[in-house]
């Protein structure tokens, strides 16, 4: 059976899936963004779904961009240490999907999820855990057969 398919631009649907999924306690999460993971990228999707991808959310990111404060002016016109940029603010509306996915309860499982937790850093100051990257069980399996075979 297909899964039921949301798309959430609107705080109406942010809502509904952050209703839905808060009940989980494992949440799958990818993103998808021009240049994922790099400092100058554009995140443009994130989906989430139950653990069976039963009812997946498209969380249309840039329905909802963050605000980047503008970085404090050293004093000093030497070329010293500079200070990092102040992170970024998130947009209202996703305060409680961000929320959700810094639950500790709720393991967040990803494959490959380097760049999109990266991604996630980035461009809304959410460091996410627990997760489960399934590429690290892939390695291990892979690792498995390799050893066994010699």
């Amino acid at each position: 059976m297909a899964p039921k398919v949301t798309l959430c631009s609107t705080a109406t649907t942010i809502n509904l899936a952050v209703s839905a999924l808060s009940i989980q306690s494992i949440i799958l999460v990818d993103c998808e963004a021009q240049d994922l993971g790099r400092p100058d990228g554009v995140l443009s999707l994130i989906s989430l779904s139950d653990p069976l991808a039963k009812h997946v959310f498209l969380i249309d990111a840039l329905a909802f961009p963050s605000t980047y404060p503008v970085p404090p002016r050293s004093k000093s016109k030497s070329k010293s240490k500079s200070l990092p940029p102040p992170p970024p603010r998130p947009h209202p509306t996703l305060a409680s999907l961000l929320a959700l996915l810094s639950l500790p309860r709720i393991t967040k499982v990803l494959w490959d999820g380097r760049a999109d937790a990266l991604e996630l850093q980035l461009c809304y100051g959410l460091t996410i855990s627990p997760v489960l990257d399934l590429t690290a069980g892939k390695g291990l399996i892979q690792k498995h057969r390799y050893t066994t075979e010699i």
